[in-house]
């Protein structure tokens, strides 16, 4: 079999029973393998306290009725490699003045969320969206961002050098760590995390919730970002794979079957296709990356 394509990356949307068509050439390809990768967003079964997800799992909010601290865990943990991320912030008052847990960051999975919650980012790092204050594993870094409330100042982004073991916030399009001269592309102003993720330990996103209401949207790449993403840098859910055929890391094995040829040029991947994954919404989550392999004899 000849490998036409080493890869290519297609991502599930909301659109119900879409179909996907590929229009390689002039070859014919008559063999289609699939792979799908969660694309990171908020993990169900790792939660703390009582939260509610959406349906598409990018926004979390606290659902505890009272006052009382909450988090979760995004899904996807990222070991090495230069990621970005954004949270849109949201707050179950008018602004975040009760919500003295509020943080979005990340954490190791071994870290509590509980801890990560409740005592300044231990096991990880991240803002207070109380005060704006930047936290490493329960030290106050002086990093102070502003301005956050629910409104318009309402976005937070993260550049995270797993390379290089640092990590930079801003509010809003704001400085980097709110320091003009602070650059995550030439490696300048980042927070050393290295005694945390040591090697091979990954980071992952996580949001901590106070008052009944607050949450956040999570965006990994799945939507246009609201500010430019660094120089050197991917969004989360950007493909981390390695060729093909081997399974990419971090992809799952949907499946392979021959596609229904339209055309000489043409293969279309539907649920038709015996042994191949349906590309619809059934049993999918949104947002989930895809990778084809197309082959032909």
């Amino acid at each position: 079999m000849k490998i036409l394509t080493t890869r290519t990356q297609l991502r599930h949307t909301r659109e119900s029973g879409r179909r996907i068509i590929f229009e390689p050439g002039a070859s014919t390809f008559i063999n289609v393998s699939v792979y799908s990768q969660d694309t990171g967003i908020w993990n169900g079964a790792d939660v703390y306290g009582t939260v509610t997800l959406s349906a598409d799992k990018m926004t979390a909010t606290s659902a505890s009725g009272a006052i009382t601290s909450c988090g979760v865990r995004g899904s996807l943990g990222k070991a090495s490699g230069k990621w970005y991320v954004e949270w849109t912030v949201l707050a179950g008052g008018a602004d975040f003045s009760t919500s003295t847990n509020d943080a979005v960051g990340i954490a190791t999975l071994a870290a509590s969320l509980s801890s990560w919650v409740g005592t300044h980012q231990t096991g990880g790092a991240g803002v207070n969206l109380f005060n704006g204050h930047v936290w490493s594993n329960n030290v106050d870094t002086g990093i102070v961002l502003s301005p956050i409330n629910p409104g318009v100042y309402n976005n937070i982004g993260m550049a995270l050098d797993m390379d290089n073991k640092r990590v930079w916030f801003r509010a809003y399009g704001g400085y980097w760590n709110n320091n003009s001269a602070n650059n995550p592309a030439t490696n300048v102003g980042g927070i050393d995390i290295s005694a945390l993720f040591t090697a091979g330990v990954a980071a992952y996103p996580v949001l901590g919730m106070f008052q009944n209401g607050d949450g956040a949207t999570i965006n990994l790449g799945q939507l246009p970002n609201t500010f430019a993403v660094p120089t050197g840098f991917l969004p989360w859910c950007a493909d981390q794979g390695a060729s093909i055929p081997t399974t990419p890391a971090g992809f799952t094995t949907r499946g392979t079957g021959g596609g229904t040829k339209i055309s000489d040029k043409v293969v279309q991947v539907s649920s038709a296709n015996s042994g191949a994954i349906s590309l619809t919404d059934v049993g999918m989550a949104a947002w989930t990356n895809f990778l084809f392999e197309l082959r032909s004899q």
